[in-house]
């Protein structure tokens, strides 16, 4: 193998003919905006290659996604350990990078004796001990093929994402010490894992910051390494607003076992105690339907029913709970429904009659199976009449009942984010009603698409194209069969409107008063989305 320094400095070399590698980062101060975020497009250019690629997320920060796929070709080699120096470099040379994105694809056929890809986070610098960053996403990382260095020097963290297949114990220290370090500044925590491996986060009871905290494994023996961590941070955190607690099923499982009711009880005696706590999810709870419905009762009885989840509200639940939600006095902000297929028509067509009136609830979740129905057209009146949901997930395995919704989400006037999952082929007429819903529908900013099926890769081309028309969408993210796929020129028409996005807010802050800001506020005015970046932004200014 080369000297690393060798070929480091190789690298360097050949990308400083092609970016501007000497100029300094231009983010010295707060009100500073680095020059880099004004030529994202040239370098964009340059980084595609390597699957590298720049995104503005606020206005003078910048996101860095990094997907590394070591494939055994030599070429494919080379090309991994560019992307690595490169997304090196910019870590340690631009701290306007606030956010980082990695994924790295599973190649099964890698060889045993090839040494992993490195990226670092810090220069090792002892003028500078420590790098300031405020999100990090992992994703797809057999522990194998990337080696992710100096993590503990990573500070002022808020958001921390792991979605991999395994939690070997290396990984658990890292996680553990950078935890440790950020407990004071981390409100996001997810991690996910697909093999039950890891011993429990020793660091998760001590997260004192942290809105919202899911901790997530696959379906398995026992019991989630860290539920009496989760336990012990719910009795003594005042800011804990949300935590998901569950089993994750696999797509091939021949038992569906999930979490043991018990379990769940732990978690809701420890509402008596917090007051603060706002959702506890347990989407696949291990019981039966006496049990769950007693369950539901007793949260029902406690007046905390709007603040624990248990999963899909079947039809014995939904007996408990619809006549809750035409009340109000209701509380309830998320409905999670089955496929509508298995509930009666009277209970579809109350709960959706309750939807109309009820403003408070703000997100629903619901699967469609079966060909156009009653309850499918209850379903669509409800997407276009009701003025308050804002989070829409949807999974549709139907081709008619697909188009027909679709067509519904092109009137609907309220739904900012939309989930969406497509189990069907792709013909022509779910196609141009996806098209058209992209063109006509002037709610939604926010896409997450799960495509399977036969045409599920030109289903994506297609809404590709739809896309370069849309500016309102500010973050679109996809997935084609189990891989997640987001072609670059949706890519690029995420980042022209997020571009904009951020300019409204500077205008709105008045950073800059030009016509090109007056104009993206006129676009995004009144829209949650610019709300909430204006938020945000204020918020870290404090």
């Amino acid at each position: 193998m080369a000297d690393p320094a060798c070929y480091n400095e190789s690298c360097a070399y050949q990308w400083k003919s092609q970016l501007d590698m000497d100029k300094p980062c231009g983010a010295v101060s707060s009100e500073e905006t680095c020059w880099l975020c004004h030529d994202l497009m040239a370098w964009n250019r340059v980084m595609n290659v390597l699957a590298l690629v720049l995104e503005e997320s606020r206005p003078g920060m910048l996101l860095l996604r990094c997907s590394v796929e070591k494939k055994p070709d030599s070429e494919q080699v080379t090309a991994a350990r560019q992307a690595s120096f490169l997304a090196s470099w910019l870590l340690r040379h631009h701290p306007c990078v606030q956010e980082v994105i990695v994924s790295c694809p599973e190649s099964a056929d890698r060889p045993a004796e090839e040494p992993p890809v490195q990226i670092h986070f810090h220069s090792g610098s002892s003028t500078a001990p420590s790098r300031r960053l405020r999100g990090l996403y992992i994703s797809e990382i057999p522990s194998a093929r990337l080696d992710l260095k100096d993590l503990d020097a990573v500070v002022g963290l808020e958001t921390l994402n792991i979605d991999v297949d395994q939690i070997n114990e290396r990984l658990a220290v890292q996680i553990d010490k950078l935890m440790e370090r950020n407990c004071a500044t981390l409100k996001n925590v997810d991690i996910r894992e697909f093999e039950d491996t890891r011993r429990g986060l020793t660091m998760v009871e001590n997260l004192v910051a942290c809105e919202s905290l899911k901790l997530l494994s696959n379906v398995g023996k026992g019991r989630i390494p860290d539920i009496d961590a989760m336990v012990h941070l719910m009795r003594i955190s005042t800011a804990l607003k949300a935590v998901n607690a569950a089993k994750i099923r696999q797509v091939l499982s021949i038992f569906s076992a999930g979490m043991p009711i018990r379990e769940v009880s732990a978690l809701c005696k420890a509402l008596r105690v917090n007051k603060t706590l706002k959702t506890v999810k347990c989407l696949f709870v291990d019981g039966s339907d006496e049990e769950r419905t007693s369950l539901a009762r007793q949260l029902l009885a406690d007046d905390c029913y709007d603040r624990v989840q248990l999963g899909a509200w079947t039809e014995p639940y939904l007996s408990i709970l619809s006549p809750v939600l035409a009340s109000s006095q209701s509380r309830a902000e998320q409905i999670v429904l089955p496929d509508i297929g298995e509930l009666s028509l009277e209970s579809v067509s109350a709960t959706f009659n309750a939807l109309a009136s009820n403003k408070r609830v703000n997100r629903l979740d619901v699967a469609v199976k079966q060909d156009p129905d009653a309850r499918v057209a209850l379903l669509c009146e409800t997407l276009k009449k009701n003025g308050c949901m804002k989070h829409f997930t949807i999974v549709i395995e139907n081709v008619d009942s697909g188009t027909e919704i679709l067509r519904a989400l092109a009137a609907n006037t309220a739904v900012t984010f939309l989930h969406i999952t497509l189990r069907m082929a792709a013909i022509e007429e779910t196609t141009e009603a996806f098209s058209d819903m992209l063109s006509r529908n002037n709610a939604v900013t926010s896409i997450a698409v799960n495509l399977y099926g036969k045409g599920a890769q030109q289903f994506l081309d297609l809404i590709a194209k739809a896309m370069s028309g849309n500016r309102l969408i500010v973050s679109f993210t996809s997935r084609v069969g189990y891989y997640t796929y987001v072609p670059s020129s949706i890519l690029e028409s995420v980042r022209r409107n997020k571009c904009a996005l951020n300019r409204a807010v500077e205008f709105v802050l008045q950073r800059r008063d030009d016509r090109r800001g007056g104009e993206c506020f006129e676009l995004f005015a009144g829209r949650p989305c610019l709300t909430t970046h204006l938020i945000e932004w204020r918020s870290e200014e404090v």
